[in-house]
C-alpha cells in the first residue's frame, strides 16, 4: 500500500472510531520481541515463496537483507550523529538482525551487512539511506554472488 493510501486509511479509521465512540481507544503497540519475530518470520516466508518460484521457473533466487548504519562498526562523526537520532529504531534493527542471523534459513538470505566492516569512510547519507559509494560496494557484492550462482548453475546443467 502506497504512503498516500495508508494515510487515507488511517484518517478513515480514526473517523470511524470517533463515530462509534472509541476515539480514545489506542491499541497497545506490539512488544519489540514479538515484532522482531514477526518481521523475520514474514521475510523468511517471502524467501521460501521466492525459492518455490525459483524451483518452478528454474532460476536461482538471491535474497538480501539491507545493511544499516546500526551494523557499521566504523562510523564517521556524521553517521554517528545520524544514528543517535533514532536510538529506539537502532535497538529494533539490532534485535531484528540478530534474530535473522540466529534463524535457521539455510543460507538463503545474503546479509551484506558486513560489506562495510572495514570501511571508515562515509557510506550513509542519513540514518537509513546508503550513499553512492555504499551502493557501489553492495552492487559489487551482489554481482559477485550472481556470478558465483551462475557458475554453479552452469556446472549443474547438461
Amino acid at each position: 500500500m502506497e504512503g498516500g493510501a495508508r494515510l487515507v486509511l488511517l484518517h478513515l479509521t480514526k473517523r470511524v472510531l470517533r463515530r462509534v465512540g472509541l476515539a480514545d481507544f489506542a491499541p497497545l503497540p506490539p512488544r519489540p520481541d514479538s515484532l522482531t519475530r514477526l518481521v523475520v518470520s514474514t521475510y523468511l516466508g517471502n524467501v521460501e515463496l521466492l525459492q518455490a518460484l525459483g524451483a518452478h521457473y528454474r532460476f536461482e533466487p538471491l535474497a538480501y537483507w539491507q545493511p544499516t548504519v546500526f551494523q557499521k562498526p566504523r562510523l564517521t562523526k556524521y553517521e554517528r550523529a545520524e544514528r543517535a537520532k533514532v536510538p529506539v529504531i537502532g535497538a529494533f534493527f539490532q534485535k531484528t538482525y540478530a534474530r535473522l542471523k540466529a534463524s535457521d534459513h539455510d543460507g538463503l538470505v545474503h546479509g551484506p551487512s558486513d560489506v562495510f566492516a572495514d570501511v571508515s569512510d562515509p557510506v550513509y547519507v542519513d540514518w537509513m539511506h546508503i550513499g553512492e559509494s555504499g551502493n557501489a560496494a553492495i552492487a559489487r557484492r551482489i554481482a559477485g554472488d550472481i556470478l558465483y550462482a551462475k557458475a554453479g548453475a552452469e556446472r549443474r546443467s547438461p
